[in-house]
């Protein structure tokens, strides 16, 4: 019998392999038995054979040669294991590696023909360093000559990975093959390492030396790979060094005295210095670096130590302010300030350890030493302010030692009694005893912050109290009906704060005996309902079962009342009052929640009414993409309301205009879209403005806004239910879980089937509104809803708008560059509204798109009005040159085209902009003279082409000035250069003119002696002379 009862379910050739049996194998062999077959565990027969996971009882060298003969495959991968889930990716762990892994140097001898590429023999040769790393069969995979000794394998070479291991006879026989120890590694996080990198931390690179305590051993590969050459100034892509990861005193040694720099710094501006986490290392490094130096950020390493939990320090763990303590011992100076203002205070302020022996050492120490407790940072804020969430025996060690002032406010104007107040880290019993512990030290009760919100405001925070801080602060003095400084009570603090998690009963109970208004309204009207309606109800989720037991609770009633059905049944009047913007309850969770819109319509909440800006719930709900509520609110008019007052809704229009329709068809959604109509939301085409069609035109303008997704956990959910000035709601704070798939197609097709009298030209507006915009996919729809209705008329008609600039900029704006010339031919525009287009045409370097619009018709018209008069001024040939000559973009191209088209060079005309028509009489000249030095293609292309024609260069604009004079006008500007006014002067521009004023070129020179001398060498000569 050849297995075991156990082994009964496993293949015979593998049973045959574990018990040893070689004349079993070969028979199974020789009738077929399959040698790639996985066992219930994955294994080959070869992975058993080689022993794989201790199968066999013992390994039999002709078992492995008998399979492999057979061509069973040595680099089979394992296959799946029945009995064990799998996890992730499978590691491949083929026969062959078992085989290089353990070093058995009879079997090494029977796999290596099976290496036969350098990839191959790269593998074998990692699996022998990590395994045995058995000399002989290392050498035996080098002498197989497949592998590059400086090939990179995983981002490393050879000689790196064995420096890794600190495997000394390996690295030896690399260097002897001709390893270079200077090939940079690949990684891209680390990319640039060298080999003493790797030896000096290995843990850095994810590889973990067995034994790390063999500093003989260490000492011999650092000698062996410095003797090779290595480069001690070598760093990697991020600046580090070895010294800034070397892990034991004894490599820092090493590599200081191989002349490593102890001051070097990496990417991030630090040296060894700062990053050094181990004491050992530091002690090193500070004996040849100055133990103060700042990185970047102005931070020492005492002012890094301060925030370290622990450094190592020999074969224990030294927590970090007993390192503290050491750097001072070695030099460190703790009244070191960093860039940010922060004292070494104020990050020991920041630890919760400080009432440790060490801790209070280390605070003796930093005031002895004269550092300021009162000294604020950057930010306003002191040490004190750091506090928040410290432990309460830390706060008042810190308070005795420091004698800081415990009722100084920070940057926001808290003082330390409202920080940890703020603060939600603190377990309501410990809250209670620092609140003690506060008072006792003089902490004031009676402060607020910069929003007047006072201690009980920031108390509110605590949702999980049983209520005992809000009567310790009463008890000190806050008083609980103090509003803040927008009016708000403590009722409007709880209902933005209790909305997210759920109440300790005990703590409402508390608020309801302070006696505080439940009706009071804040500054901009809004009740504690308001604000709680901002806010979705988490009490109202699938599963998450968070309603608030308050059966004990006189004032409460019901065994699961929540503070939104306590609220609303304390203040049912509430429910339908509205703040200063005419927004109620109903339309703020109108815009987010169908659920909590619900219980208000349950509660008698008026869905009819509007806000200040017209807007129903229909509007805010289609606006803001709520399908469900649209429908909620549907059923609530057909069971409680008339048919007309539904009608009557559904149609309502805003202020703008806009009836819901139009709101649902910015949102894209078909669904609200179709409820509305069905109802009996009218579908009307005319007029376009507030219309359904303008809603479409809309659409992509309204989707841009839902691309940005925001908010904090204790943000409101809930729009502004009012129209800004983009006719879009604040949507900063939505939730990431309400965008959805958004699109218009359905939506016209749905408005056409239900409109009476579909309107071509309104169709026609929204096309030409979605070009505007640069709406392709608006375009595209309204497009084929109008090709759908047999309308034919040709692109430039699409507009709408009997305006022909209007026209022209909306073509161009979509890149209808071909269709311009038909809107020309169709518009038969004036000349001044053509020369408008072609000034822009020109500015702008569309050559293509001139070159067809400047028919021998249009130019002769242009030149009929080259003669300067007030009443076609600009509006010539010159002028287009001139905005040619203002493009920032190389134009030569546009200004060779207008010459050839009989525009003069030396003509006058105007600016393309209206704000420089002041220059009258200026000409292309000039403009190039002008602008010469900040624009390189004007000096070295436009400039030589002008002077290479027929040109008067000593034209002169309205005040008498030349180019030459105009080109040294710019000379207080820094970009300015005497380049251009030396190309005119070549030219033969007559250095001697004087403007009309009298001021000459060499006047203008005066305070440039180089200029003015180069003007003296072409013949200037002054009025005076």
């Amino acid at each position: 019998m050849l297995h075991s009862e156990k082994q009964s379910s496993e293949p015979l050739l593998h049973q045959a392999v574990v018990v040893g049996d070689i004349s079993t194998v070969r028979l199974l062999i020789q009738n077929g038995a399959d040698t790639t077959e996985f066992n219930s565990e994955g294994a080959t027969p070869l992975h058993l054979s080689v022993g794989y996971a201790s199968k066999v009882e013992a390994i039999a060298i002709d078992i492995v040669r008998c399979l492999l003969e057979a061509n069973a495959d040595p680099w089979q991968a394992l296959g799946e294991d029945k009995a064990v889930t799998k996890m992730g990716d499978e590691i491949p762990y083929p026969p062959i590696q078992i085989v290089f892994s353990s070093g058995n140097e009879s079997m090494v001898r029977l796999f290596l023909p099976y290496i036969q590429t350098q990839s191959e023999a790269q593998s074998a040769f990692l699996w022998a360093i990590d395994g045995t790393k058995n000399l002989e069969m290392i050498r035996a995979i080098l002498d197989l000559g497949l592998m590059d000794i400086n090939a990179h394998l995983n981002g490393h070479t050879p000689l790196f990975s064995a420096c890794l291991r600190r495997d000394l006879n390996t690295i030896s026989l690399l260097l002897g093959a001709g390893a270079n120890t200077n090939i940079p590694t690949k990684h891209p996080a680390i990319a640039g390492a060298n080999t003493l990198h790797a030896l000096a931390a290995p843990s850095y690179y994810g590889y973990f030396c067995e034994d790390e305590s063999s500093s003989e051993r260490l000492r011999d590969c650092f000698k062996c790979i410095i003797a090779a050459g290595a480069n001690v100034h070598q760093a990697d892509c991020n600046g580090t060094t070895p010294l800034h990861i070397v892990q034991s005193p004894m490599a820092a040694h090493i590599l200081i005295d191989a002349g490593m720099d102890v001051n070097a710094m990496n990417s991030e501006g630090e040296g060894p210095l700062h990053v050094a986490h181990s004491l050992d290392v530091i002690e090193v490094l500070v004996s040849q670096a100055d133990i103060n130096m700042r990185n970047r950020r102005g931070k020492t390493l005492f002012l890094k130590a301060v925030l370290f939990r622990t450094l190592r320090g020999g074969i224990r763990e030294v927590p970090g302010l007993e390192a503290c303590l050491r750097l001072v011992e070695l030099g460190a100076d703790v009244t070191v300030i960093d860039h940010d203002g922060n004292s070494a205070l104020h990050y020991l302020a920041k630890r919760r350890d400080l009432s440790t022996s060490h801790g209070v050492r280390l605070l003796n120490c930093l005031m002895e030493r004269g550092v300021d407790p009162s000294l604020r940072n950057q930010r306003g804020d002191m040490a004190l302010h750091s506090l928040g969430r410290s432990r309460k025996q830390d706060i008042e060690i810190f308070l005795e030692i420091t004698k800081s002032d415990i009722n100084s406010v920070d940057s926001r104007g808290h003082a330390l009694l409202f920080i940890i107040m703020s603060n939600r880290l603190h377990h309501p019993a410990e809250m209670e005893a620092i609140i003690s512990t506060l008072a006792k030290a003089g902490a004031r009760f009676d402060v607020i912050d910069q929003r007047g919100r006072t201690l009980l405001h920031a108390a509110l925070q605590h949702q999980g109290s049983n209520g005992n801080i809000l009567r310790l602060l009463v008890d000190h003095g806050v008083d609980p009906k103090q509003a803040d400084s927008s009016g708000n009570t403590l009722w409007h603090e709880a209902a933005s704060q209790f909305s997210t998690g759920r109440v300790s009963p005990h703590l409402l109970r508390q608020m309801v005996a302070l006696n505080i208004d439940l009706r009071k309204t804040n500054d901009i009207g809004r009740t504690p309902l308001h604000v709680m309606c901002e806010r979705d109800q988490w009490w109202l989720k699938d599963g998450i079962g968070a309603s608030l037991e308050l059966e004990d609770c006189d004032q409460v009633k019901g065994p699961d009342q929540t503070l939104f059905d306590y609220i609303l049944e304390q203040s049912p009047e509430d429910v339908n009052r509205k703040d200063h913007a005419g927004t109620t309850p109903l339309h703020l969770t109108s815009t987010f929640s169908s659920q909590i819109t619900k219980k208000l319509l349950e509660a008698d909440a008026d869905a009819r009414l509007t806000t200040r800006e017209g807007m129903n719930v229909f509007h805010l709900a289609a606006k803001c993409r709520q399908s469900n509520t649209i429908g909620l609110v549907l059923d609530w008019f057909r069971s409680s309301k008339t048919i007309e007052d539904l009608h009557t809704s559904l149609n309502a229009k805003d202020d703008h205009g806009r009836s819901p329709l139009y709101y649902a068809c910015t949102s894209g959604h078909c669904s609200a879209v179709e409820l509305l109509i069905m109802a009996g939301a009218k579908v009307q085409m005319e007029p376009y403005h507030g219309s359904a069609l303008n809603g479409c035109a809309d659409f992509e303008q309204e989707e841009d806004n839902w691309q940005h997704h925001g908010g904090g956990y204790d943000e409101p959910y809930a729009y502004r239910a009012l129209i800004d000035h983009a006719g879009c709601l604040d949507i900063t704070n939505r939730r990431r879980d309400c965008y959805h798939m958004a699109r218009i197609d359905h939506i016209l097709s749905l408005i056409l089937s239900n409109t009476t009298t579909p309107s071509c030209d309104a169709i026609d507006k929204a096309i030409d509104t979605a070009v505007r915009r640069q709406s392709d996919y608006t375009v595209e729809q309204l497009v084929r809803i109008r090709n759908s209705l047999g309308y034919k008329g040709n692109l430039a008609s699409l507009m709408g708008n009997p305006d022909f600039s209007h026209h022209v900029h909306s073509l161009l704006r979509s890149r209808f560059h071909e269709a311009v010339p038909a809107c020309v031919t169709q518009h038969s525009p004036s000349h001044g509204e053509l020369h408008a287009i072609l000034i822009e045409l020109a500015k702008g370097g569309d050559f293509q798109l001139l070159e067809t619009l400047l028919t021998p018709q249009v130019v002769l018209s242009l030149m009929e009005r080259s003669a300067w008069r007030s009443d076609t001024s600009g509006q010539n040939m010159a002028s287009l040159l001139i905005s040619a000559c203002e493009s920032e973009e190389p134009n030569l191209s546009v200004i060779q085209l207008l010459v050839s088209k009989g525009a003069k060079l030396d003509e006058p005309g105007l600016p393309a902009d209206p704000r420089y028509w002041d220059r009258t009489g200026e000409t292309p000249l000039h403009s190039v003279a002008k602008l010469g030095h900040r624009y390189w293609w004007l000096t070295e292309q436009a400039l030589p082409f002008m002077l290479e024609q027929k040109v008067d260069l000593d034209v002169r604009d309205i005040g008498g000035h030349t180019p030459l004079d105009t080109s040294l006008k710019g000379m207080c500007e820094p970009s300015w250069n005497s380049r251009t006014t030396e190309m005119f002067l070549r030219a033969g521009a007559n250095p001697s003119s004087t403007d009309d004023s009298g001021m000459s070129s060499l006047s203008r020179a005066v305070g440039n002696k180089a200029v003015h001398k180069m003007l003296l060498q072409y013949g200037a000569v002054s009025a005076v002379d």
